[in-house]
């Protein structure tokens, strides 16, 4: 079943405790205009952005059994002017953390951040900061409970034996005999077959 439309209003026609996982990536904020009225991520303001994504994920913690988890991929932004709460024109706003900190305040349990590392990111313009290659993936579920069953490949059950590097003194063995140690008193140490004495000077 596939359903298209408000997110919002197609989550309230979904029975309670009906779906066991949500993956998600919502728009991001101040980042395309999709051409669409009352569309996310044009909101004034990131309180207001996070404030709409936290009314949207109640509905998901409602349609989620027990058991049920979230998977949240959310990018970064940059203000392009200055805004509430002392954030000012250049900043990294910090949009994933604010609403990670705001889904655990309304009753999620946040349970893990994920790196997504992009070796093929989109490039970008700035040229007073580094470019950003990653994005936050949040793992979030309602309950505090879960098992996660590790699949492993055939025969991961057994102890396996890995070969152990050899030690750095016996390495040392296999040299040549003619790497040797030489002694503040001038005289020379072999590493195999002790010491001796300086060979004399020829006359």
């Amino acid at each position: 079943m596939i359903l298209q439309g408000d997110a919002l209003e197609e989550l309230r026609k979904l029975p309670d405790k009906c779906c066991s996982v949500c993956v998600t990536s919502p728009p991001y904020y101040n980042a395309r205009d999709y051409g669409a009225a009352d569309q996310l991520g044009t909101e004034s303001s990131p309180e207001e952005y996070t404030r709409k994504l936290v009314e949207a994920f109640r509905e998901v913690a409602r349609v989620l059994k027990d058991d049920g988890t979230l998977w949240l991929n959310i990018g970064d932004s940059y203000a392009r002017h200055i805004e509430d709460g002392g954030i000012k024109r250049k900043d990294l706003i910090g949009i994933p953390w604010l609403l990670a900190l705001a889904l655990r305040s309304d009753g999620w349990y946040l349970r893990a951040d994920i790196i997504w590392n992009k070796p093929n990111a989109m490039p970008e313009s700035a040229k007073d900061r580094p470019a950003r290659s990653h994005e936050y993936v949040f793992f979030t579920q309602q309950s505090g409970r879960l098992l996660l069953r590790r699949r492993g490949r055939q025969g991961a059950g057994r102890r396996v034996r890995s070969e152990k590097a050899r030690p750095e003194a016996r390495q040392r063995e296999n040299l040549p005999r003619r790497h040797c140690l030489h002694s503040r008193s001038g005289q020379s140490q072999q590493r195999r077959g002790g010491s001796r004495q300086p060979r004399a000077p020829e006359k």
